[in-house]
């Protein structure tokens, strides 16, 4: 069970830390259980330190006992994973706003960071990702790395309230010298994406298979033209209170994914980060494709967090946004 105040914030600080114990018999026999997958060496060591009081208290695995309820997701959390998706949604516009021929990557994560905290976010589980070339779209930028014409910039990231993240994914393009429209692969990647939503998400419905959904999408996406590849899942579960071992929550927050070998059924109250892209991998211009948003199992569908575009955002080389009549 999931604990939580009217404020919600002291026993959520609980629930993010607290190991599961369950009382076999007496005081002197008794089960802690832990998350070993989120938790320092330290904090791991410390909790064998506890248990040695008792001689019979025993220290086990807790994590699925952990993940299952945060599956679904309370009223309470929902309502901070909205209001950090309107945070993410903010702080992507800033970012998507500030790319121009020339900008530093690292100059485009301060701006997203300060999007976020000056609307009220945590400290976020992840830096912001930010890349250009590199078709993994994991990671960070490197050192004296600069948007350029012709190339992608793809920004990821999640605000945070009360531990509760709301990711997303978005890419624009900067126009190359000569070019009057931009590449067709592109536009054809983004209508793809875009059908994906279109499709998919009213197919997210209490009792609908994980792997259904994962099968649909990547069906519409390898339709795709230009040899653009989709090689990873469809989502993965995010929202809420799981912690890493520097102490603040991470997006995925239980082991449920939309992916092929996931038989699994979907349950009302779910919240996925809802993932489909692209990696391009051969030039000239490479790097990832993606437009996703948090979304919630409802019973009429997936439901957005976010009322962000899911659109390409194509700029000039100045930073100013391309019009099809140039």
């Amino acid at each position: 069970t999931k604990l939580e105040s009217p404020d919600g914030k002291m026993l959520w600080r609980a629930w993010n830390r607290t190991a599961v114990t369950s009382h076999t018999s007496g005081d002197s026999n008794f089960v802690v259980g832990i998350q070993p997958d989120v938790i320092s060496g330290t904090a791991y060591l410390r909790f064998v330190d506890f248990a040695k009081q008792w001689s019979g208290a025993k220290i086990v695995d807790a994590s699925k006992a952990a993940e299952s309820p945060r599956l679904l997701k309370s009223a309470f959390e929902v309502d901070c994973i909205k209001k950090a998706a309107n945070m993410t949604a903010g702080a992507m516009t800033a970012g998507l706003n500030s790319i121009k021929v020339g900008v530093p990557l690292c100059d485009l994560q301060v701006v997203i960071l300060q999007s976020m905290f000056s609307a009220g976010s945590e400290d976020p589980s992840y830096s912001p990702i930010v890349r250009t070339t590199d078709p993994s779209g994991h990671g960070g930028w490197e050192v004296n790395e600069k948007a350029g014409a012709g190339e992608m910039v793809f920004l990821e990231f999640a605000a945070t309230v009360m531990g509760h993240h709301a990711p997303a994914m978005r890419t624009a393009y900067i126009m190359g010298p000569g070019e009057s429209s931009p590449p067709v692969w592109l536009l054809e990647a983004e209508k793809l994406i875009q059908k994906v939503f279109d499709e998919v998400l009213p197919m997210m419905v209490p009792r609908a298979r994980a792997c259904d959904i994962d099968t649909a999408a990547h069906k519409i996406l390898m339709s795709n033209s230009h040899g653009l590849v989709q090689s990873s899942r469809t989502g993965y579960t995010v929202g809420g209170t799981a912690v890493n071992p520097v102490g603040n929550a991470g997006w995925g927050d239980a082991d449920f994914s939309l992916v092929g070998h996931n038989v699994a059924p979907l349950k009302e109250g779910m919240v996925f980060h809802f993932i489909p892209w692209f990696q391009k991998y051969k030039g000239p211009c490479t790097g990832p494709i993606g437009l996703s948003d948090t979304v919630m199992v409802t019973a009429s569908g997936g439901q957005r967090m976010s009322s962000l575009p899911l659109q390409v955002t194509f700029l000039n080389e100045d930073g100013s946004k391309w019009e099809s009549s140039q």
